[in-house]
């Protein structure tokens, strides 16, 4: 009985690091989307809606306007608008939070 009750603790560890893990990234996640909702429009407002090459030098590089689904992609997609964003200035939008400064607050930078 002893082993089961190490192994059911050990569980319930494991599950609360879980839980916090999630707790974690739930509401980084919704940053990272909520500010890439954001972003895109500024895009279309410069490039319209229809995907073109100036789309994939913002960082859409798969044929499509349309924000990826994967967290690893929209992660990737954030960090190309900030450096797009860093070099192109005049595309920044402060009144809605799409600034470099912003943009670098809602994914984590790689190592």
């Amino acid at each position: 009985m002893t082993t089961f009750s190490q192994a059911d603790q050990d569980f319930g560890k494991k599950r609360k690091a879980l839980k916090d893990a999630y707790d974690s990234f739930t509401p980084a996640a919704t940053t990272l989307l909520d500010w890439l909702n954001a972003a895109r429009p500024i895009s279309v407002s410069h490039f319209g809606y229809r995907w073109s090459a100036d789309w994939a030098a913002v960082g859409f590089v798969n044929n499509s306007t349309a924000l990826p689904d994967q967290i690893g992609d929209r992660i990737g997609l954030a960090a190309s608008i900030v450096v797009y964003l860093t070099e192109n200035p005049s595309f920044e939008v402060a009144a809605t939070g799409v600034t470099e400064a912003t943009g670098m607050g809602c994914w984590p930078p790689r190592a």
